[in-house]
This record gives C-alpha cells, sequence and structure tokens, in this order.
C-alpha cells in the first residue's frame, strides 16, 4: 500500500458488481507527452499486441471513459478500506 500514499497516485477499485461500464472492452493507458501534456496519446492493449492512438476525438472518447470509470469505481478511502480488509482476512 505504499506506492498508494505517494502524491501523483491515486487508487481506486472497480468491483465486480459495478455497473456495465467502458472498460470492459479491454485496458488502455492515456499519456500526456511532453511538457504539461502537450500532446495527449492513448495506448491501447490487447492480448496480442498494442497501438497507439493520437487522433485528438479518439483521445477525448478514452479520456470520456475514463472519467466514466473513475465515477462508478470506489473512492480512494473505500478502495484502501477493501484492501486492508481483503490483506486481514489472508
Amino acid at each position: 500500500m505504499a506506492m498508494a500514499d505517494l502524491p501523483h497516485i491515486s487508487l481506486q477499485i472497480l468491483p465486480f458488481s459495478a455497473e456495465s461500464h467502458p472498460g470492459g472492452d479491454g485496458a488502455f493507458t492515456i499519456l500526456g507527452v511532453g511538457p504539461d501534456a502537450l500532446l495527449e496519446v492513448v495506448t491501447v492493449h490487447s492480448l496480442t499486441r498494442s497501438w497507439y492512438v493520437d487522433e485528438p476525438s479518439d483521445v477525448d472518447h478514452y479520456s470520456e471513459a475514463f472519467e466514466r470509470l473513475r465515477e462508478i469505481a470506489l473512492s480512494e478511502s473505500d478502495s484502501r478500506k477493501l484492501i486492508e480488509r481483503l490483506l486481514s482476512e489472508l
């Protein structure tokens, strides 16, 4: 849990009980490139490859999906409590 204490890290858990969500299509990473993240690029991951998306309208689509995931995930506090509870049960 030490990593979750770092100021630049936010940890939220999306429980299995969450409603249908935009993360169901697979993993992606939004990268800010350059000073002040002047360029945003999305890396889309699949089982056999990854590819990069840099078209602004497509990047916006992924950014909106990410914000929706944050909204339906447990809060940082509740996520931490769940992890601590699960660790105590080990």
